[in-house]
């Protein structure tokens, strides 16, 4: 909290001591004597004064009531004097039977300013030398116009007295002026009215004074019931207004906004729990005129400090003064000054999820609504729960729980949104898909395990070196896909410098310690290589495998149109290379497709063929077993050469039987007649298949490490075959 100078507040101070005494004083210089009444008239008039004060009515910042009923009857009927003594001690009796919630200064104030205004008042109604009142047959024009005047000073004094007190607080706002006048307009043309019954029965019937003031003493209850339902109503708008929202910075600042009409506070913060780092985060502060200068900071549960303290007690608490409060902690001299503060912890399900605390410029400067507000908190802790739980599954639905980077559906998601913003923009975006060597070997050799370690040590280096202004995410297995908003040229440098500190990089798992990791990078750049985004993507994958993977590893390649041919067909078999086939099925996936059926097929003996007969002859059969194989697939069914002599082919939304139907026709196509190797020589090859249908896929990479799973299969069947 920010503590200022407290210049202003020492002048309000010295104003509420001056306007005390004198007020005090001049009753006493004015009426030293006891005012003519007996003795248990003026008491029963008091305690019916004290009671109607007792009963305040909220009128925002401040409260009113109804007690005018009283000295306006008495001064009708015995004189202003008694007016004035009334005034007197029931300002100073009527706060002091409630818990005190003012200062001393305060509360002096208010007697001497009730005292000063109750002065002038029986000066008015003097002037006008109305006789007392005795009954209905003194009531004329003569005498309302006289109480009406009269007390029309009182409400101009009092007002005046209030405003000045604010002004030197520094918390005057216009608009309170006709705020409280309209207030205090309405509750003195009830107070007037009823002091009228009231002369009814003074002097010559005081007894019968409660049943004249009692109808005063229900419309209070009635007002005061309106504003506690009217709290309440705001309370409930409040929440309801905030049920179907999610979004942390939006509640907190509808609270702060409605604990402010409510309380009348000068500042109100709130602040969201982080359990993983046990600190209150400030969220939000209102009025926005106060939030530019409002000391912001975390608080850190180490440190301790008032807030933390009644957070850990659970319950709200008032600090009505922060200077006799050891626990208020200043950490600036620079910015406003407050006396006051309200602490409202946030727990639901018995877990802390934040604090609403309520800032004022002086002492007790807080209403009698700090009820609602705790009312008001408990929504408020439900609200954020709710919306931490949303995010929470919002972040696993786009965020990969091996890496922590987003996953594949929010890199596509987020690149078909930087394309669209580089199109309006007339920018550049570079897209760039990185993929880690011989991977496969790590895994092979320390387990999955390590290989998710070096995955995800490798995330958070990309993130540390790219994640400022650009996307990472774990595009598939072992792959990263990276959005930049530079040229072709920058990409490749920061590529570059990236590729450089994977190669120096060390992993740290069990008691290994893995280096010598290296990368493959492609890169395609808007609107230099294409101009949406599969065609970039795919002309990143392409530059990635063939200009850099192909080429030897451990370096990074830009698109170039000689990449194109190599990156969708097999020249030697014509069909398409895996890696077409590997988008092709994502972006399926990506439009809803969720069930696979998945042939793995190895053709056998080709090493032999190769060694006895040749590669001519070997790419020869290869090629007319691509055909035989291209003469069993239907449209829908996507293949492609996996590597050597080995094929894949993966079909969408297929039954297993339809699946087993098709992977016994390529068998027996392959089969039926033998290959002429010239010369008179035929061969006879057979191919080993292997096929498996996946069902509600969620992980794509996945479903692929499953292939190469299968194809690891085939070729040890193959070499138990050949044992």
């Amino acid at each position: 909290m920010i503590r200022a100078p407290m210049f202003n507040v020492q002048k309000a101070t010295w104003f509420e001591w001056w306007v005390g005494i004198f007020g005090v004083l001049m009753v006493f210089l004015v009426f030293p004597r006891w005012p003519p009444v007996m003795v248990w008239v003026a008491g029963i008039l008091l305690i019916f004064s004290v009671a109607l004060e007792y009963v305040p009515i909220p009128l925002g910042k401040a409260q009113g009531s109804f007690v005018m009923v009283v000295p306006l009857g008495a001064m009708m009927a015995y004189g202003p004097s008694v007016a004035v003594w009334l005034m007197l001690w029931t300002a100073a009796i009527a706060p002091l039977l409630r818990p005190r919630v003012t200062a001393w200064s305060t509360w002096l104030f208010n007697v001497g300013q009730y005292s000063l205004s109750a002065l002038g008042m029986g000066f008015t109604f003097t002037l006008f030398s109305v006789p007392l009142v005795k009954g209905i047959n003194y009531w004329n024009w003569s005498l309302i116009l006289a109480v009406v005047f009269a007390d029309g000073v009182f409400i101009a004094l009092n007002h005046l007295f209030v405003h000045l007190l604010h002004a030197l607080r520094g918390t005057f706002e216009r608009q309170d002026v006709r705020t409280f006048l309209s207030g205090d307009v309405i509750h003195h043309a009830v107070s007037i009215a009823v002091a009228f019954l009231l002369t009814l029965a003074l002097p010559a019937y005081p007894y019968i004074a409660p049943v004249m003031i009692f109808p005063a003493i229900v419309i209070s209850l009635i007002f005061r019931n309106y504003s506690r339902t009217r709290g309440l109503q705001q309370v409930l708008a409040a929440t309801m207004s905030l049920l179907g929202e999610f979004d942390l910075d939006t509640i907190s600042s509808g609270v702060t906004k409605a604990v402010k009409n409510l309380t009348f506070a000068d500042a109100v913060a709130i602040y969201i729990y982080d359990v993983e780092d046990d600190i209150l985060r400030p969220m939000h502060v209102a009025p926005e005129q106060v939030a530019a200068n409002f000391p912001l900071r975390e608080l850190l549960h180490c440190d301790g400090g008032a807030v933390w303290d009644i957070v850990e007690s659970q319950k709200w608490q008032y600090i009505v003064n922060t200077l006799r409060d050891s626990r208020v902690r200043w950490v600036s001299a620079v910015g406003p000054s407050y006396r006051s503060m309200a602490v409202f912890p946030m727990y639901s399900h018995g877990g802390l999820r934040g604090a609403i605390v309520l800032y004022g410029k002086r002492t007790h400067a807080f209403p009698e609504t700090l009820g609602d507000v705790h009312l008001l908190a408990s929504q408020v802790a439900v609200l954020f729960e709710n919306a931490n739980l949303y995010q929470t599954l919002q972040q696993q639905s786009i965020r990969d729980s091996a890496t922590n980077l987003y996953n594949y559906r929010y890199f596509y998601v987020a690149l078909e949104q930087a394309v669209k913003k580089a199109i309006q923009g007339q920018g550049v975006l570079s897209v760039v898909v990185i993929d880690v060597d011989s991977f496969k070997k790590v895994n092979d050799t320390y387990g999955h395990l390590a290989g998710d370690a070096v995955l995800a040590s490798l995330s958070q280096l990309l993130l540390k070196s790219l994640g400022v202004d650009g996307v990472v995410a774990r595009y598939g297995g072992e792959e990263f896909g990276i959005l930049l908003p530079v040229d072709s040229l920058t990409a490749h440098h920061r590529m570059e410098k990236v590729r450089a500190e994977v190669a120096r990089h060390v992993v740290c798992y069990d008691d290994y310690k893995l280096q010598g990791i290296t990368v493959s990078i492609g890169i395609a750049t808007y609107p230099e290589h294409g101009s949406n985004e599969r065609d970039l993507l795919l002309k990143a994958d392409s530059a990635m495998y063939w200009g850099a993977k192909q080429r030897g590893k451990n370096r990074s390649a830009v698109y170039t149109p000689a990449l194109d041919t190599q990156l969708f067909v097999d020249h030697l078999t014509g069909f398409h290379t895996y890696h077409f086939l590997n988008q092709e099925v994502r972006e399926s996936f990506i439009n809803g497709t969720r069930d696979w059926g998945v042939v793995c097929l190895d053709v056998e003996n080709v090493s032999l063929v190769n060694r006895n007969f040749g590669f001519e002859i070997g790419d020869r059969v290869l090629r007319e077993i691509s055909v035989r194989i291209r003469e069993c697939l239907r449209l829908n069914e996507i293949a492609c050469r996996y590597g050597g002599d080995e094929f894949l082919m993966m079909v969408p939304q297929i039954s297993r039987e339809h699946l087993e139907n098709l992977a016994l026709r390529i068998q027996r196509s392959v089969a039926a007649r033998p290959f002429d190797a010239g010369a008179g020589t035929v061969i006879s090859l057979r191919v080993r298949i292997l096929a498996n249908v996946y069902r509600e896929v969620e992980d794509l990479a996945a479903v692929f490490e499953q292939v190469g799973m299968l194809f690891a299969k085939l070729q040890e069947n193959s070499q138990k075959t050949l044992a």
